[in-house]
């Protein structure tokens, strides 16, 4: 799976999985705004990004991340590999990862995510689709 972790296909996946979910889109209704997802690696190179265009309980883009997307988004949420595998098979808990740090905020902060656990449960439970389908 890590091969495929955050590449531009897996990244269209989540989109289309977050468009075809009713739980997602009811959840998020008032999620305005996008995040970006940063898979951390010791090796730069090796870094990917993946953005979400989010606006009231749809996915408008899903996609590798830009620099540009990067700088723009309202968050942007970093982990390394292990524990982004880890969460999108279901073997972690991401309000979990956050307070443990497992998840940093690189942009945005925890307080201003406050209100969106529902909505951000949701979403990693569209990712955990990905594989399944």
């Amino acid at each position: 799976m890590s091969s495929d972790l955050f590449s531009a296909d897996w990244a269209r996946a989540w989109g289309d999985e977050l468009n075809r979910s009713d739980s997602y889109r009811a959840a998020a209704a008032d999620w305005h705004g996008s995040i970006c997802f940063r898979l951390r690696d010791r090796d730069p190179a090796k870094e990917k990004s993946i953005f979400l265009d989010l606006e009231a309980g749809s996915c408008r883009t899903a996609r590798t991340a830009t620099p540009e997307d990067l700088a723009s988004a309202r968050f942007v949420l970093s982990a390394r590999g292990r524990v982004w595998e880890r969460l999108v098979t279901g073997r972690a808990e991401p309000l979990v990862a956050l307070l443990t740090g497992s998840i940093r905020f690189e942009k945005g902060r925890l307080t201003d995510f406050t209100g969106q656990g529902k909505a951000a449960q949701e979403l990693m439970r569209a990712a955990q689709r990905i594989g399944r389908r």
